[in-house]
């Protein structure tokens, strides 16, 4: 057996291959007893050319694994496309920066060059590391670093995980989607989607809301934008403002309405969010109706008269 083995070896062929002479049913091995050596080295020979000729079965037989599709030989030199079934095969994807072809064409004729054996133990590796946390490992395999709290590339994920992607699009703990605010089945759903596709998914939200979907904008903010309003963070339109200003009721002749500001206030007021233009003006209102002047001139356009403490009655 030692000698068969010896041969077997020296031909190419591997310990791991299913031909290879200590894995030999007794007849197989009667057969090469029969053998003189020349006869024993041409038929081992023969089955490690076959294998490196693209023979599949010969490949399984020497080598000990069944060739992956476009790839037809153990030791290369091997094709992009055979790197690329390997790489889909040990799950990293094609965003992965070292995705075969955007391999530098050093990098690539290193990878060609090694045998499949090797070539699948690197990008094991890679992804390994990468489920592991290896933050460049993320980026080779999946071309993406995991976002904090987010432990793996496919679901089930943590609602910490998903709080995470849904404020890093922009989203807001108040929207009604908000990921603390999920039910079962919604948040079951989610876990079925990979890290790219909650990002993807989640960024469409934002991207609805601020394209002024209403429903979006609920969902993702929070909250029902005003009559002429389109989007969260703006810039707004002075029609958007001025129906925030008359729903904190203020008035028309009030020093800040919006049509009165100057250009400067009023682009400043156009850049902020809903919520910080509803409390800007919200706190004129409160302001002017505990007594301030100045903002009593601000929202309402004049100073409550003596003794009169509020713009509605009943009046002393």
């Amino acid at each position: 057996m030692e000698c068969l083995t010896t041969i077997w070896e020296s031909k190419g062929c591997l310990s791991e291959g299913t031909k290879a002479p200590v894995k030999l049913s007794v007849a197989e091995n009667d057969m090469l007893f029969l053998l003189n050596l020349n006869e024993v080295l041409d038929n081992f020979e023969s089955v490690q050319m076959e294998a490196d000729g693209g023979d599949i079965d010969k490949g399984l037989e020497c080598y000990g694994i069944v060739y992956p599709e476009n790839c037809h030989s153990y030791h290369g030199y091997h094709s992009i496309d055979c790197l690329i079934t390997i790489w889909k095969e040990v799950d990293c994807k094609v965003k992965g920066f070292r995705y075969p072809a955007n391999l530098t064409t050093a990098d690539a004729d290193v990878l060609k060059s090694t045998n499949l054996t090797a070539i699948r133990g690197n990008m094991e590796g890679v992804k390994t590391a990468a489920d592991s946390g290896n933050d460049d490992h993320q980026l080779s395999c999946y071309g993406i670093v995991f976002p904090e709290n987010c432990d793996a590339y496919y679901g089930p994920h943590s609602v910490e995980c998903l709080t995470t992607i849904w404020e890093s699009k922009g989203c807001l703990s108040e929207g009604t989607k908000a990921p603390v605010k999920l039910d079962l089945e919604e948040k079951e759903a989610l876990g079925l989607l990979n890290i790219i596709e909650v990002l993807d998914s989640f960024n469409m939200f934002r991207i609805e809301a601020d394209g002024g979907d209403k429903n979006k904008g609920l969902e993702c903010f929070g909250l029902v934008y005003p009559g002429n309003c389109t989007s969260y963070h703006g810039p707004h339109s002075i029609d958007c403002l001025i129906t925030i200003w008359e729903e904190v009721d203020c008035k028309v002749k009030g020093y800040r309405y919006p049509s009165n500001l100057t250009t400067d206030d009023a682009i400043a007021l156009k850049s902020l969010n809903l919520r910080d233009i509803t409390a800007n003006m919200d706190s004129v209102k409160l302001a002017a109706d505990i007594g301030n002047e100045d903002h009593q001139l601000n929202c309402y356009g004049f100073v409550f008269p003596d003794n009169c403490d509020t713009y509605y009655g009943l009046h002393s």
